[in-house]
């Protein structure tokens, strides 16, 4: 289902990868939690803040894309919508918003983690968001603007995580670590 910015609840899977992700990031010295303010997001950041002893900051600037009438479809279904809105990123699906409003959203969010940690970089700011934003970070590290004919929603599923560092000669890498 595309569920977008409707409040879903974590189901049984969802509160099982949470604790999957709590504990594999015990390692990672994690020093903040900015969380999506949607109410799923907000369930897995609290799962995995009582696990490393951390309070939750909520940001709807780490929403995934508002993808509007489309919210709820089944996933087959709304994919070639949700394709052709992609690659026509100044469109705006009905009530929703446009793919690039949501892409320059979460590249501010992006550049402004990116600058934190080469400000300060001993921190180990964790944000919990969406698969779908996940999936674009690529794009940040490879300069590629929404439009593109790119594959988008299938890189990071639900409860995975993205590991980003930052080199000392400021070289950025993501990796996927499994839960």
């Amino acid at each position: 289902m595309v569920s977008g910015w409707l409040e879903v609840p974590l189901n049984a899977q969802g509160r099982i990868n949470a604790r999957k992700a709590a504990q594999l990031l015990r390692s990672k010295d994690i020093t903040s939690i900015t969380s999506s303010d949607t109410k799923r997001a907000i369930q897995t950041a609290r799962i995995i803040s009582t696990e490393l002893h951390l309070p939750v900051i909520e940001s709807d600037r780490l929403r995934s894309w508002n993808m509007g009438e489309m919210q709820g479809l089944e996933a087959k279904v709304a994919k070639p919508f949700l394709t052709y809105f992609q690659e026509n990123p100044t469109c705006t699906p009905p009530k929703g918003e446009k793919f690039q409003a949501f892409y320059n959203r979460f590249k501010a969010v992006w550049a402004a983690t990116v600058a934190y940690v080469r400000k300060f970089p001993n921190a180990r700011p964790l944000l919990v968001t969406h698969s779908q934003n996940l999936d674009i970070v690529e794009w940040f590290l490879e300069d590629i603007e929404p439009g593109n004919a790119l594959e988008f929603g299938g890189g990071i599923k639900p409860g995975g995580i993205l590991e980003a560092r930052i080199s000392d000669s400021g070289e950025i890498t993501i990796r996927k670590l499994r839960t």
